[in-house]
C-alpha cells in the first residue's frame, strides 16, 4: 500500500454505503507476541468476515517480514509504505486515518483485540465527526476522571482501541494534527496526547481549526471486557452490543477472556478468493511527505533531488564539449 496504490486501495475498500473504511495497525517483529498477535488477527478477520465487513477492512503493518508471515499465516494483511517514517505500530493510525479522511473516506479504527458482534457501519452518524470507545469502569459511560499515574495523574476519556470519524473537514484537521503529532514529534503514549488534543478540538482553536463535534460511544453497545462482563452481572441488556474489547487485559488474558465469551474463534476464519485483488507487487515506498494541517512552524527538510542542470554538466566534463553537447540536446 504506497501513495501511488492508496486511491485504488480505497476505492476498493470504501465500496459500502457509508464510503467508510475500516482499518487496524499490527506488527510482528516481537517473537514473543508473534503467535497471539496472528490468533487475534484471524479472530477478528472471522468477526469481520461474520459482519460481511472484511471487504471493507484494512489490515496494515509497517513492517515488511511482518505483512510477508500474516500473509504466510492466511492473513489478507497490507504493508503499510504510504507511513513515511518508522514509528511504533500504534502511533501509524492516526497519521493514516488522516491519509484516509483526505480522500473523502470516512474511518472506522479497531485494534485486533476485539470482536464485533454487528454491524459497525450504521454508528457512522452524520451528527459526529469523531467518537469512541469509552475507557472507564462501571456500567455506563462515566464523566471525565483519573488514572492514580505517578507523577501526576492523567485524564482519560476514551480508549484509542475503537473509534469512528467522518470524512469532514473537523475530522480531518484533527486527524492530520495528531497524526503529524504523534509520527513527528510525539514521543510519548499516543492514547494521552489523544486525550488532551480531543478536549482542545472540542472547543477549537481560534480561526484555524473548527471544533470537532464529539462523543463517547454508549457501553451498551461498545465496551471493554471488564464492561461487558460487569453489565451481564449486573441484568443489563447486552443484546445490542456491538463491540467488545479486550481493553485492560494482558497479552494471554485477551484470548481467554474472549474464549470464555464465546468470542473467541481464529480457527473458523478461512481466506476468500476476492482478497487477492488487494495484494500489491512489491514495490518501492514512495518518499516522506512534510506535514500537513500542523499547529507548529516545523517541517521535515526535504532533500532536494539531483539537478539536471548538474547532470547536463558532468556530461560535458566526461564526453568532452562536443560529444557532451550532442548528448544533452538528444536528452532534452
Amino acid at each position: 500500500m504506497t501513495n501511488a496504490s492508496l486511491p485504488m486501495i480505497l476505492r476498493r475498500a470504501g465500496a459500502n454505503r457509508e464510503r467508510a473504511i475500516i482499518f487496524t495497525t499490527f506488527t510482528l517483529e516481537f517473537e514473543n507476541q508473534k503467535e497471539r498477535i496472528v490468533s487475534s488477527l484471524r479472530n477478528l478477520c472471522y468477526h469481520m468476515q461474520k459482519q460481511q465487513l472484511l471487504q471493507y477492512t484494512l489490515l496494515t503493518t509497517p513492517d515488511e517480514k511482518s505483512w510477508q508471515e500474516a500473509r504466510q499465516a492466511g492473513v489478507p494483511a497490507l504493508w503499510d509504505r504510504v507511513t513515511p517514517v518508522k514509528k511504533p505500530v500504534m502511533d501509524v493510525k492516526h497519521y493514516l486515518a488522516a491519509r484516509f479522511l483526505e480522500n473523502n473516506y470516512s474511518v472506522v479504527f479497531l485494534d485486533v483485540d476485539l470482536a464485533v458482534l454487528q454491524d459497525l457501519l450504521p454508528e457512522l452518524r452524520s451528527d459526529f465527526d469523531v467518537q469512541g470507545l469509552g475507557d472507564y469502569g462501571g456500567p455506563e459511560v462515566q464523566p471525565p476522571g483519573v488514572y492514580p499515574k505517578e507523577p501526576q495523574p492523567l485524564v482519560i476519556l476514551q480508549s484509542t482501541g475503537f473509534w469512528y470519524a467522518r470524512a469532514t473537514p473537523a475530522s480531518l484537521y484533527f486527524f492530520n494534527f495528531m497524526g503529524n503529532r504523534v509520527i513527528f514529534w510525539n514521543d510519548g503514549w499516543e492514547q494521552g496526547l489523544w486525550q488532551v488534543m480531543v478536549a482542545w478540538f472540542t472547543v477549537g482553536y481560534g480561526d484555524v481549526a473548527p471544533p470537532i463535534k464529539y462523543r463517547i460511544l454508549p457501553y451498551s453497545r461498545y465496551c471493554n471486557v471488564g464492561t461487558y462482563k460487569l453489565r451481564r452481572e449486573l441484568n443489563y441488556s447486552v443484546d445490542d452490543t456491538v463491540v467488545v474489547h479486550g481493553g485492560f487485559l494482558g497479552y494471554e488474558e485477551k484470548a481467554v477472556e474472549l474464549e470464555k465469551l464465546g468470542m473467541w474463534h481464529p480457527e473458523k476464519f478461512q481466506l476468500d478468493d476476492w482478497r487477492e485483488d488487494l495484494m500489491e507487487p512489491n514495490t518501492q515506498p514512495a518518499p516522506p511527505v512534510a506535514p500537513v494541517g500542523s499547529l507548529h512552524d516545523t517541517w521535515l527538510q526535504q532533500v532536494p533531488a539531483p539537478s539536471l542542470l548538474l547532470v547536463r554538466a558532468l556530461l560535458f566534463i566526461v564526453l568532452g564539449t562536443g560529444v557532451g553537447a550532442a548528448v544533452v540536446l538528444l536528452a532534452t
